[in-house]
């Protein structure tokens, strides 16, 4: 099963790869037909579709700086209006949350300003060591496209920030146990078990998103419930690393708090001391 996925996910990075902007759109199915018409999961489909809609959403900023976020319509909002997602239930499930949660990727989130800086610093290390103008001026060319690539990720990180903030007084009103559990069902799971970044990812949005108490709920329910229990007998060795790497992450921004003496922790030191020792 996982040969099979990694194949599989490797085939459609290659398409994409290949098939960029209009070649992708007249050689593969269109969003709608494939949640619609062929069943496919969400995992899949917005893996095939989400870097694409993605560079067309900053096109249009890019075209659209000045207008209010609320006027604009974007190409993202237009494709899914058509998507009815017939497998999911959104009875206990906001479906804002849901597409948004599926529609933004690690990049979206996550922002290290050390990556950028070390590759900086090892390029410019190299053009102190050159005599050639020429290999200076290619290697000058290359610190340029970092920096400008970091203003491009910080720029998308702020954007997405400032989004989810907004998003999230909608979100956390009604937000019960229901929900939470067609969270994980919907969301949280099928992408933590899809590839290590995807895990990853599931760990900061509900980190970055829920205020402490929500994101306590979150994580409780999938450890006090009867799914990480499932979860841990049905997985394949991949899908048991991706979790993994999901429960590494979470808990490692949990016990940071703790350590901090956050207030926000305080009212939970009882139960994350149980879920350690249960």
């Amino acid at each position: 099963c996982d040969e099979m996925n990694t194949l599989l996910w490797s085939f459609i990075e290659l398409v994409k790869f290949c098939c960029e902007d209009q070649k992708l759109v007249d050689n593969v199915f269109s969003f709608e037909e494939l949640t619609d018409k062929f069943y496919v999961s969400a995992p899949w489909v917005f893996n095939i579709w989400r870097d694409y809609i993605d560079q067309k959403e900053n096109e249009k900023d890019d075209e659209m700086s000045n207008a209010s976020s609320s006027d604009i319509i974007t190409t993202f909002d237009k494709v899914m209006e058509k998507a009815t997602f017939r497998d999911i239930d959104f009875t206990h499930l906001s479906r804002d949350l849901f597409i948004t949660f599926w529609k933004l990727s690690l990049y979206d989130i996550h922002l290290d300003k050390k990556v950028y800086d070390e590759c900086k610093e090892k390029l410019e290390a190299l053009e102190r060591k050159e005599a050639s103008s020429r290999k200076k001026n290619s290697i000058s060319h290359k610190i340029k496209k970092v920096l400008v690539s970091f203003i491009s990720h910080q720029r998308a990180f702020n954007h997405t920030k400032t989004m989810l903030l907004e998003k999230r007084k909608i979100w956390l009103e009604g937000f019960d146990s229901e929900e939470v559990k067609a969270l994980l069902q919907y969301a949280i799971i099928p992408r933590i078990l899809f590839t290590p970044s995807d895990a990853i990812y599931s760990a900061l949005f509900i980190l970055q998103t829920f205020e402490f108490k929500e994101t306590f709920n979150i994580f409780n329910t999938l450890i006090t419930s009867n799914i990480l229990e499932t979860l841990l007998f049905s997985c394949t060795s991949a899908e048991a690393g991706n979790l993994g790497m999901f429960f590494f992450t979470i808990i490692e921004s949990i016990e940071k708090k703790r350590n901090e003496n956050d207030e926000t922790v305080t009212p939970y030191k009882r139960e994350l001391y149980e879920w350690q020792y249960s």
